[in-house]
């Protein structure tokens, strides 16, 4: 074999042998790129989409407004026509567990993206609070379509690693009663408390996201399931506030 002919040969050899063992990593990942409040609304975005996966769907309708406890249809697994629904036996209502988990784990890694930025300093702790606050309210609604649907969840709040991956998936289900009192609470801090997202009507804001209007009418409705009478009529004053007296 001539000469240059080997010299190719065996430089393609040491350059294979170098990508084969170079570890592949995207250059952009959750640690790098959130590191201004409009790269980390983008990344937010991505926390409205499993909304639509499973409330534009059929299923979402049938399972809401077919459903009835006066027939029993036991040989159909399309409809659940009987109210049957469970984590066991999910039947239509499988989108809602599939996308409600979706939204959660998406709210978490946000969540995440917005600690980040706050300890790298790329943020401040004002410019975060509203970011924070508008995840708590969806997370809240991810947690409140799931309660309300199958009753006792699993619950986390975390960003899922390699690490704790097994945990999270192997986590038992959570009261649901205490679920919503943590997603309550959560509202609670961040639109009564520390006040991080405008008191204004839906509709007055400047971009369509889910604001304290959103997080008002959720606490309300998860302090209604919780019998947590007073807490209720707060926050339905708190959204008097805003709509006005609904006398």
């Amino acid at each position: 074999m001539k000469p240059n002919k080997i010299f190719i040969l065996t430089t393609m050899v040491i350059l294979l042998s170098g990508c084969l063992s170079e570890k592949n990593e995207s250059y952009t990942t959750m640690d790098n790129y959130f590191q201004d409040v409009n790269q980390i609304k983008t990344g937010i975005n991505g926390c409205y989409n499993p909304l639509r996966s499973f409330w534009a769907r059929r299923d979402f309708w049938e399972m809401t407004d077919v459903a009835t406890d006066l027939l029993y249809m036991s040989g159909s697994t399309v409809y659940n026509a009987n109210c049957d629904i469970s984590p066991a036996r999910p039947g239509v209502a499988t989108p809602v567990w599939r996308y409600g988990y979706e939204g959660v784990k998406n709210t978490n890694d946000m969540t995440y993206a917005i600690d980040q930025a706050v300890q790298n300093k790329y943020i401040t702790k004002s410019a975060a609070a509203p970011l924070y606050a508008e995840t708590a309210v969806l997370r809240a609604l991810y947690y409140y379509v799931l309660t309300c649907t199958f009753g006792d969840v699993p619950y986390y709040n975390e960003r899922v690693t390699e690490e704790n991956r097994e945990r999270i998936a192997t986590l038992p289900r959570m009261d649901a009663r205490t679920t919503r009192d943590y997603c309550i609470e959560e509202i609670y801090e961040w639109i009564v408390e520390k006040q991080a997202l405008p008191m204004v009507r839906t509709y007055e804001g400047t971009e369509y996201r889910a604001g304290a209007a959103v997080g008002l009418i959720l606490a309300a409705k998860m302090c209604l399931w919780n019998e947590r009478w007073d807490d209720a009529i707060m926050f339905i004053e708190k959204l008097e506030d805003i709509y006005g007296d609904y006398a």
